[in-house]
């Protein structure tokens, strides 16, 4: 893994932080971390490693945010070979009784940002790959 930039999407709790700290133990070169900004994502990142680790106080629902992430990343490194997609929203409700306007709206926020990060993430991959 030695050589590869990751971005974690969520990644100051739960699945996108057992991601982190799987690919650090793991030996990547870099991590890229977003989460908001209300999260534990400065305790984390002064819990590790700086040269190992950054980062990013972003909404993943503000596409001007993801869209200035990408760009930091793009100058720090000037690549991104992996992308971890945790972050979501999630709302408790009774499973037999399930409000088909709240599943659709968290389905869709889901497959809208999806398709935003991986664009994103191409656009860096591609112009790498025309450099090479």
């Amino acid at each position: 893994m030695n050589g590869l930039i990751a971005l974690i999407t969520g990644g100051a709790s739960g699945l996108g932080l057992a991601c982190l700290n799987r690919l650090i133990k793991q030996g990547i070169s870099h991590v890229h971390f977003c989460d908001l900004p209300t999260s534990k994502g400065e305790e984390i990142i002064n819990s590790m490693d700086s040269s190992l680790v950054t980062y990013h106080p972003v909404d993943v629902t503000h596409d001007n945010e993801v869209e200035q992430m990408f760009k930091k990343i793009q100058e720090k490194h000037s690549k991104l070979n992996c992308l971890v997609q945790c972050a979501g929203i999630g709302v408790a409700f009774r499973c037999y009784n399930i409000n088909v306007y709240i599943f659709l709206i968290d389905f869709s926020l889901f497959n809208n940002k999806c398709f935003f990060f991986i664009r994103n993430e191409v656009c860096i991959q591609w112009k790498n790959f025309i450099e090479y």
